[in-house]
C-alpha cells in the first residue's frame, strides 16, 4: 500500500543501485548470477503470490447528498477511484449506489457492505473532489483488519463509537479526506505510530478537521504502550469535543485509569452508567468486572461477565477472563467450558490480526489457556477451590506429588510461552524503529504486557513449586547430612525462594508476590522472615485479607493459638467469604470443643461452596454438638451417602451416636 508517508533509500538501496548500474556495463560477467538471481526471483514471486495475506481493509463510498442529483454520484466516483489508485491492494474499495440520509441508514448499508469506514456526507453546488466542497461523515467499523486486535484486552473492555462528522467546515477531498482514509487504514494494518503522526499533520494544516476521531486513537494507542496518564490526556480531550457518546468515552477513560491503578477509574465507571440511562454497555460491564476481581468479588466478576458475554461479539480473552472468574468463584465446570469455547472463536479473531504481530497474540491467548487449564485442574485436586492461594492456604491435605508435577510442567510451558510472545513482540519494536526512529510505540507496550503475564506466572509456578516441595519433604527442615558436616550449617538455599525473591526486587509493591513469598518461607520453616513478608503485605494493602492470614499461620506454628485467632478474625473482617480463614477458625473451634463456632464457621463455608467436603464437616460438627443436631446432619449425610466414602462413614457414626446401630452397620 503506498500509505500517506514513504521511506527515503537508505545507504544499502543507493549501492545496490550503484551495483545494478555497474551489471549493465558488464553483462556477460554477470550472465551466470543473473540467472540465479532470476531463478531466485521465480521462487520469491511465487512465495508473494502464496503466501498468507492480511484481509483487506474495506472502504465503502456512497453518494454524497447534492443539490442536482448528480454531484455527489460524481463525487463518490472520483474519490473511490483516488482510494484505489493510493490504496493499492491493501484497500478494497466498493462503491454503494445508496444514499444514506442519516447516521442509522449509513450503519445499516456499512453492516450489510462488511465495511470498516463507510463514508458519505454531503457536497455543495459545482462542487469537485479537489476542491473544499465536502462535509464527509464516517460510520467507523473495523473488524476486517485491525491491528488493536492484538491489544491485550482492548476489544473487550474499550467501547469506540461509529459514527464520526469529518469536519465542521467543507474540506478539500482529494488533499485531505483521500489520505485522512488511508492513514485510518494504515493504523489497522499496524502503522499505528506512523498513522497518528500523519492524522496529526492532517489536523494541523486542515484545522477544520474534527479532532475526536483522532484523539481517540492516539489515546488507544498510548494505552497499548502503558502511557496511561498520555492516554488519558487524549481521552479527556475527546470528551471535551463529543457531542455524543459520552457514555463509551467515559468508559474508556475509566478503563485507562483503571489500569493506572487510580482510584478515580470507579467514579468515571458509575459516570458512564448515568450516560447510558438505562441502557447495557458489554465493555463497561468487563471493566467492572475486573474490578471486582481487584477486590476479590469473584461472584459480582462472574455476573458481570455473564453480561458481557451477551452483550459482545465472541472473544477468546472474554472466555479467558469468565474461566478465571468462574474458577475464583469455586466453579471449577463452568471455568472449563469456558476454556472449551476459546479454540472455537480463537480462529476468527486470529484472522482479523495483522499476520506481522498474529504468532505474537496466539502465544498469547495459548499462555493464558494452559495457565488456566493447568489451575482448574490442581483446584479440582484440592478441597476448596478459588483463587490459588486460598485454595493451597485452606488445604489440609495437599494434592499429590504427581499431580503437582503435572501442574508445575504446565505452568512452565505457559511461561515459555509467553517469553517467546514477548522475544517477538521486541523484535518487532526495534525493526519498526530502525526503519522510522521514534516508533515502536504499540509493539513496545504488548511486550511489556507480555512481560507482566510472565511474571505474574512465575509467581504463580513459584506457589505450586512450594507446594510440590513441601508434599516430597524438600525443605530446609530436612536438610542433606552431607550438606551439614561440609559446611557445618543446617540452612540451605532453596531455589523457589530466591525466585521469589528475585520477584520480589523487580516490583517490591507488588503485594501478591510479598504474600506467595511469606508462604514460602512458612512451608521452609522460616517464621520470622515469613512474619515480615507477610506484615510488609499488610503495609501495602491493609483491606486484603491474606496477610492476615498468613500471620495467624506463623502464630500457630509457634504456639500462639490467641494471636492466631485475632489475626483470621481480622482477615474476615475485611473478607467475610476468604474461606481459609473459615477453615482455621472451625478447626481451631473444633479443637477447644467450641461446636457453635465450628457449626457457624462451616455453614458458611457451605454457603460459599457446597461440596462433599464442606458438606461433611458441616455434619460431623453438628453430630459432635449434640442430639439437636442430629436431624440436620443427617438430612446432609443422606443424599450424599451413595457417591461419596466420606459422608457414608459419617452417616454411619451419626447412626451409630444415635443409638441405632443396624443403620450404621
Amino acid at each position: 500500500m503506498r500509505w500517506p508517508w514513504r521511506r527515503t533509500p537508505t545507504e544499502s538501496e543507493s549501492e545496490e543501485h550503484r551495483e545494478r548500474t555497474t551489471t549493465q556495463r558488464h553483462p556477460r560477467r554477470w550472465r551466470r548470477p543473473l540467472l540465479i538471481v532470476t531463478i531466485i526471483g521465480i521462487f520469491i514471486s511465487l512465495f508473494v503470490l502464496f503466501r498468507p495475506v492480511d484481509p483487506r481493509f474495506v472502504i465503502v463510498v456512497a453518494p454524497f447528498s447534492d443539490q442536482d442529483g448528480r454531484t455527489g454520484q460524481q463525487i463518490a466516483d472520483a474519490l473511490a477511484r483516488q482510494l484505489r489508485s493510493k490504496g493499492d491492494n491493501l484497500v478494497q474499495v466498493i462503491e454503494s449506489r445508496t444514499r444514506p440520509t442519516n447516521s442509522a441508514e449509513a450503519l445499516t448499508l456499512a453492516q450489510q457492505t462488511n465495511a470498516d469506514i463507510l463514508v458519505w456526507g454531503s457536497v455543495e453546488a459545482g462542487g469537485i473532489l479537489d476542491s473544499p466542497s465536502l462535509r464527509p461523515e464516517l460510520i467507523y467499523l473495523p473488524h476486517n483488519i485491525d491491528v488493536s486486535q492484538s491489544w491485550h484486552t482492548f476489544a473487550i473492555r474499550f467501547a469506540i463509537p461509529h459514527h464520526f462528522v469529518l469536519s465542521t467546515a467543507p474540506m478539500n477531498g482529494q488533499t485531505t479526506l483521500v489520505p485522512y482514509l488511508l492513514t485510518l487504514a494504515a493504523y489497522h494494518h499496524g502503522e499505528t505510530d506512523l498513522a497518528v503522526e500523519r492524522l496529526q499533520q492532517l489536523l494541523e494544516i486542515n484545522p477544520q478537521v474534527s479532532p475526536l476521531l483522532p484523539h481517540i486513537l492516539r489515546g488507544n494507542l498510548l494505552w497499548a504502550r502503558g502511557w496511561y496518564s498520555a492516554a488519558a490526556t487524549e481521552y479527556k480531550a475527546a470528551l471535551a469535543v463529543a457531542h455524543s457518546d459520552q457514555a463509551l468515552l467515559t468508559n474508556n477513560l475509566g478503563a485507562i485509569l483503571f489500569d493506572a491503578q487510580d482510584p478515580e477509574a470507579l467514579r468515571l465507571f458509575t459516570e458512564a452508567i448515568d450516560f447510558l440511562d438505562g441502557r447495557d454497555l458489554g465493555q463497561l460491564r468487563v471493566n467492572l468486572a475486573l474490578w471486582a476481581l481487584r477486590e476479590q468479588r469473584a461472584g459480582d466478576a462472574v455476573s458481570d461477565l455473564e453480561q458481557a458475554r451477551n452483550l459482545l461479539p465472541p472473544h477468546p480473552e472474554l472466555e479467558l477472563l469468565l474461566s478465571t472468574a468462574y474458577r475464583e468463584n469455586g466453579q471449577l465446570d463452568k471455568a472449563a467450558d469456558c476454556l472449551a469455547r476459546v479454540e472455537t472463536v480463537k480462529t476468527a479473531i486470529l484472522a482479523r490480526t495483522p499476520l506481522a504481530v498474529r504468532t505474537a497474540v496466539e502465544l498469547r491467548l495459548n499462555s493464558l489457556l494452559t495457565e488456566e487449564r493447568a489451575l482448574i485442574g490442581i483446584e479440582r485436586k484440592l478441597p476448596l477451590a478459588g483463587p490459588l492461594s486460598w485454595a493451597l492456604e485452606a488445604a489440609e491435605l495437599l494434592p499429590s506429588a504427581a499431580d503437582l508435577r503435572q501442574t508445575r510442567d504446565q505452568l512452565r510451558t505457559a511461561t515459555e510461552y509467553s517469553t517467546r510472545a514477548i522475544s517477538l513482540w521486541r523484535q518487532r519494536a526495534a525493526s519498526e524503529a530502525a526503519i522510522f526512529p521514534s516508533t515502536g510505540l504499540m509493539a513496545t507496550g504488548q511486550a511489556e504486557r507480555n512481560e507482566e503475564l510472565a511474571y505474574r506466572q512465575s509467581r504463580t509456578l513459584a506457589l505450586i513449586e512450594t507446594a510440590l516441595q513441601a508434599v516430597d519433604g524438600q525443605t530446609n527442615a530436612r536438610p542433606n547430612q552431607w550438606f551439614i558436616a561440609l559446611f557445618g550449617t543446617t540452612r540451605v538455599d532453596n531455589p523457589t525462594i530466591e525466585k521469589l525473591r528475585q520477584l520480589r526486587d523487580k516490583q517490591p509493591d507488588d503485594v501478591f508476590t510479598l504474600l506467595a513469598l511469606g508462604f514460602a518461607l512458612r512451608i521452609d520453616g522460616q517464621l520470622d522472615a515469613a512474619n515480615e513478608s507477610y506484615q510488609q503485605a499488610i503495609e501495602q494493602s491493609p483491606q486484603l485479607p491474606d496477610g492476615y492470614v498468613g500471620l495467624g499461620k506463623v502464630a500457630l506454628a509457634r504456639n500462639d493459638r490467641e494471636r492466631a485467632v485475632t489475626a483470621f478474625r481480622s482477615a474476615l473482617e475485611r473478607n467475610n467469604r476468604f474461606f481459609p480463614a473459615h477453615v482455621a477458625l472451625a478447626r481451631l473451634a473444633e479443637t477447644d470443643g467450641d461446636w457453635p463456632a465450628a457449626i457457624e464457621h462451616w455453614r458458611a463455608l457451605v454457603a460459599w461452596q457446597e461440596s462433599p467436603y464442606t458438606a461433611v464437616n458441616l455434619a460431623r460438627a453438628l453430630r459432635r454438638s449434640g442430639v439437636s443436631g442430629f436431624a440436620e446432619a443427617e438430612r446432609i449425610l443422606v443424599p450424599l451417602a451413595t457417591t461419596s466414602a466420606e459422608a457414608a462413614i459419617e452417616l454411619a457414626r451419626l447412626y451409630n451416636d444415635a443409638g441405632y446401630p443396624k443403620e450404621a452397620a
